[in-house]
């Protein structure tokens, strides 16, 4: 019995170790304009990641700016070191 529980922990650290990373910089985010709101860019990579089973959404080193981000079961928001993610200051970028 022990055995078999070693090598299910053994079994999900590999799968856990090969985890996928999505960076905001594909889904439309830019390093070059602190003032964009990167919202969209941020939801759409987590989706996606949502979408093909988990992973890891990376916000890159660098200034960013958003409103509501929505986070889904099994995908895990990192920030790089290096990395600052603003509150927008407009009302209309937190709708929820």
């Amino acid at each position: 019995m022990k055995k078999l529980s070693l090598c299910m922990v053994s079994f999900w650290v590999a799968i856990l170790s090969y985890a996928t990373d999505y960076n905001i910089l594909d889904f439309g985010a830019s390093t070059r304009d602190t003032n964009q709101v990167v919202t969209q860019a941020i939801n759409a990579a987590i989706a996606y990641c949502y979408q093909q089973g988990g992973g890891r959404v990376v916000i890159p080193a660098g200034r960013f700016k958003s409103g509501t981000v929505i986070l889904r079961d099994n995908v895990e928001l990192h920030l790089a070191q290096g990395a600052y993610l603003y509150a927008s200051e407009k009302d209309e970028d937190f709708p929820i």
